[in-house]
């Protein structure tokens, strides 16, 4: 297994493709960061907005800097309390990738969409994360949106199909 090493880097402009796919992710890079980020040639979607939106109710400071960039300054891997639903409306990207940061955060989250957005099943992903020890939950067998995360100490390591057992314990964010 590699590991990754966090170290420090100096101040970094990344212009990326005007994908949606990269768009979303760029913007989750960046706000799960320390300092800020500046994207280039970000995508112009309904669906990048949502996303935008989200990251910013957990705390990352995003600030439009031209028709296709963006200046961010995340949060550290440390998501911020928000107690309102967050509403993604039909993003199922934005709601997929969101409830995974929001297990890194220690402060329950609510993620919920439009009518059609509240009939696309979550159950296997919500499976997933209870399988890491973050408690995420729908009031649905389906796992419909609305959907809560509840994240808190998470604890990584090696896969359990290796024989060797190793583990690191993130630390709770403040």
């Amino acid at each position: 297994m590699k590991q990754i090493f966090p170290r420090q880097i100096s101040d970094q402009t990344v212009t990326i493709p005007g994908s949606k796919s990269i768009s979303h992710r760029m913007l989750i890079c960046a706000a799960l960061s320390a300092g800020t980020s500046n994207i280039k040639n970000l995508l112009s979607s309904r669906d990048i907005d949502l996303t935008m939106h989200a990251l910013s109710c957990m705390g990352a400071d995003i600030t439009k800097t031209g028709p296709d960039s963006v200046s961010v300054t995340g949060f550290s891997g440390c998501p911020r309390p928000y107690d309102p639903p967050v509403f993604l409306e039909n993003s199922g990207t934005s709601m997929r990738l969101m409830a995974g940061i929001a297990g890194l955060g220690t402060t329950p989250y609510t993620f919920t969409g439009n009518p059609r957005m509240c009939t696309r099943p979550m159950k296997e992903l919500l499976d997933a994360l209870n399988q890491i020890g973050i408690d995420a939950g729908s009031d649905t067998p389906q796992g419909f949106p609305p959907v809560t995360i509840q994240g808190k100490s998470r604890q990584g390591g090696v896969p359990v199909w290796t024989v060797q057992k190793a583990a690191s314990t993130c630390p709770p964010c403040s």
